[in-house]
């Protein structure tokens, strides 16, 4: 097993999380297994890249000078073609001095954007390249949660008697962690083809 790409923390991070002696790694492989599940559910939850990479985005042009593209921030333009035949030659990529970003995830371009179904194609790279603390911490709640709700032995339970009490089991992704990533999801307004953001 080894940590993806995407990974939002690492597994020594985790281990002190948990309390797991670093000199003890007959745990690692289990650890690193968590760490992947709970940064891709982080990813999968704010419809987002978190970390940053190369990103290839089609969007639609409306006859504006902006588009919000999808990953941000926006850490470099790559390129930026436009071509109403989604073929994108060589002859379609515009010139660098005609556009700027702006706003972390805009592009701002000396002129409109035409009208086409996703007739401008931009090549990027976004994402964080540094975790935000919230990110990072929503991680390491969700590898403790994963940690502890294997550990417990309560998987396929949702409650259960102790001591004459009831006990509910949390199933699904816990409160305090939505709570933390809910700033950094993305939410998309079909009608338009544009997100909108909560940074």
């Amino acid at each position: 097993m080894a940590l993806h790409q995407n990974a939002l923390t690492t597994v020594a991070v985790a281990k002190d999380h948990l309390s797991i002696p670093a000199i003890d790694t007959t745990q690692d492989s289990r650890v690193e297994l968590f760490i992947n599940v709970a940064s891709d559910r982080v990813a999968n939850y704010c419809e987002r890249q978190i970390v940053a990479a190369d990103v290839t985005d089609l969007r639609h042009g409306g006859q504006t000078n902006m588009l919000l593209l999808k990953e941000w921030p926006i850490n470099s333009i790559l390129e930026v073609a436009i071509d109403n035949a989604g073929l994108f030659p060589a002859s379609s990529v515009i010139d660098p001095a005609s556009y700027r970003v702006i706003d972390e995830g805009t592009l701002l371009y000396n002129t409109s954007f035409p009208y086409g179904y996703a007739n401008v194609r931009v090549k990027y790279n976004g994402g964080y390249t540094n975790i935000p603390g919230d990110i990072q911490m929503s991680c390491l709640l969700f590898v403790e949660w994963l940690y502890r709700f294997r550990s417990t032995q309560n998987i396929g339970r949702t409650g259960m008697s102790k001591g004459g009490e009831s006990v509910s089991i949390l199933q699904d992704i816990p409160p305090i962690i939505r709570s933390l990533l809910e700033p950094h999801r993305r939410t998309e307004f079909m009608a338009t083809d544009r997100p909108a953001r909560n940074t």
